[in-house]
């Protein structure tokens, strides 16, 4: 197949991206479907176990067995019901061997299963790629500041769970409640709330600056987008060069 009629990389991102607009709500309906399954089974199990019979402890035993059986046959079709957006689009799979096209065929442009193009990558390079060193230094860096706020987050909800423990700690009765113990607990509500609120809002701006300069998705979205950087000097997620030597090159 000649590279001209080869799909762009704009194409298969715009690709799964509806892929991902039409699996959400299958995904909400599978999960709806699980847990309603679930708790028709316990509820069923709870009701049969009240019955205290030969012929109902076989009947429970068997209604059992169903449930082990039938919730994991009904998870396995919820999956591919689920996954079937991302089967059917053409232009997420190769088209020569007709695998999924992942991270790595993403940023060579190559397929990582039979090693044809399957992707035609845009020769423009990023705006501003940098070196191995600068890189893993941002890596680092990034790495050392997610620790942080991670560490302070968690302190601040725990210290906003001690401070609402504390509101209802000694009370005499359920409903007696003075405004001193009151505020304490609506404060520690606060306070874990907000750290959980602030420690989300400065983990995602963190991630956005440690991303590619051109599609701006961060390199950390991806346990594999790393190491792929690394070794191909592009972006996963774009094609686009963001590191000026790879390792590979060296």
């Amino acid at each position: 197949m000649a590279s001209s009629v080869l799909p762009t990389i704009d194409e298969v991102r715009a690709a799964e991206k509806e892929a991902q607009r039409q699996a959400w709500p299958r995904w909400v309906i599978s999960a709806i479907a699980v847990l309603s399954s679930l708790a028709a089974a316990t509820l069923g199990a709870h009701r049969l176990a009240d019955i205290a019979t030969v012929s109902s402890s076989i009947i429970f035993l068997a209604f059992i067995l169903g449930v082990l059986i039938g919730i994991p046959l009904l998870c396995l079709a919820l999956q591919r019901w689920y996954q079937r957006p991302f089967v059917d689009s053409r232009l997420l799979h190769c088209a020569h061997c007709h695998n999924r096209i992942g991270y790595l065929t993403c940023a060579i442009g190559n397929c990582s299963h039979c090693g044809r193009r399957a992707i035609h990558l845009s020769d423009t390079p990023s705006s501003k790629p940098m070196t191995i060193l600068q890189f893993n230094e941002a890596q680092q860096r990034v790495e050392r500041h997610t620790n942080w706020i991670a560490t302070g987050g968690l302190a601040a909800f725990f210290v906003g769970l001690a401070m609402a423990a504390a509101g209802v700690a000694g009370m005499e009765s359920p409903g007696e409640l003075s405004l001193l113990r009151g505020c304490a607990l609506i404060a520690g509500g606060l306070v874990a709330l907000g750290a959980c609120i602030a420690m989300t809002l400065l983990l995602s701006t963190l991630m956005r600056r440690y991303s590619c300069s051109a599609c701006r998705i961060p390199f950390s979205r991806n346990v594999q987008s790393v190491p792929l950087v690394i070794a191909t000097g592009n972006c996963p997620h774009c094609g686009q060069q963001v590191i000026e030597d790879p390792l590979h090159g060296k």
